[in-house]
């Protein structure tokens, strides 16, 4: 193919000056991204990256045209910055070639294991295997006839739920597919990230009581729980009308503080922790 006319947009996570996410993804720019692009043909004038463009007139603006009409977009998802994760989804909306990279580590979200990702080292020899394994993800977004992501197949199943002439059966049909295909993304997700970050064998047991300000599901706080792939199992049972139990397993050694605060920032509604109901041990 001829990139010589091609445009690229690179979307990555900023961070403060001289930070260590603003340092990586500067280096994964200048010493891999735009280096291999102006080596199979893209003309440098081609190539922009979000956080460097020109200030003049509205930046959102220019952002969303870049996204929207660039002919590929290279997106970082090291450490899910939101504002990444928003761009994402606009370009899936208009189902254009992107390649997606992040660095070892990152704990993607279900509906996006499956799709077109490299995962790297943030060091030296990191640098040399993103470099070797880039080349091939643009030259397979560029041969897609039929682009598929996580937008178009949300539209697509609720169109098909919407159709007053699929039948009941059809429905479920479809219903369960996308249950199916969830949880097969969850344990995708699952394995990488545990044979990369933490496959010591060792599992980690906690017990928590604790009281919630208002009603919730224990049920959907379960589910959004297991999502985290740190965690390996849990359960909530309701000890009294407002006291609760929860065990939760985990692959990695979490400080109590830790846990709780993933527990916190999943849960939706305000915990009171019932303290002195901590027990830790593996099994």
């Amino acid at each position: 193919m001829n990139y010589n006319e091609k445009t690229c947009f690179i979307v990555t996570p900023i961070g403060g000056d001289n930070t260590d996410v603003r340092r990586s993804a500067e280096g994964a720019i200048d010493a891999v991204i735009i280096p291999l692009l102006t080596d199979i043909g893209f003309e440098l004038d081609n190539i922009n990256v979000a956080h460097r463009m020109p200030q003049s007139g509205s930046i959102n603006k220019q952002l969303i045209t870049r996204i929207l009409e660039d002919d590929l977009v290279i997106v970082n998802l090291t450490k899910l910055n939101p504002n990444v994760m928003y761009e994402l989804a606009v370009r899936h909306a208009v189902r254009k070639p992107v390649v997606q990279i992040c660095e070892y580590g990152t704990d993607l979200p279900f509906d996006i294991t499956d799709e077109r990702t490299i995962f790297y080292a943030n060091d030296m020899k990191g640098v040399i295997e993103l470099k070797e394994n880039l080349l091939p993800h643009i030259e397979a977004a560029f041969g897609e006839k039929e682009i598929d992501n996580p937008i178009y197949r949300a539209i697509t199943s609720s169109t098909i739920l919407k159709d007053v002439r699929v039948t009941d059966s059809e429905k479920y049909l479809v219903e369960r597919l996308d249950l199916i295909e969830e949880r097969i993304g969850k344990t995708i997700n699952e394995s990488r990230y545990n044979s990369i970050n933490f496959n010591t064998g060792k599992i980690n047991t906690y017990s928590y009581n604790f009281k919630a300000t208002e009603d919730f599901s224990t049920l959907e706080l379960e589910r959004r729980l297991f999502d985290k792939n740190a965690i390996k199992s849990v359960k909530i049972r309701n000890i009294t009308e407002d006291l609760y139990l929860m065990k939760i397993a985990t692959y990695i050694d979490l400080s109590p503080n830790q846990l709780k605060r993933i527990i916190k920032n999943v849960a939706g509604v305000e915990i009171e922790w019932i303290e002195g109901a901590l027990a830790k041990n593996k099994f």
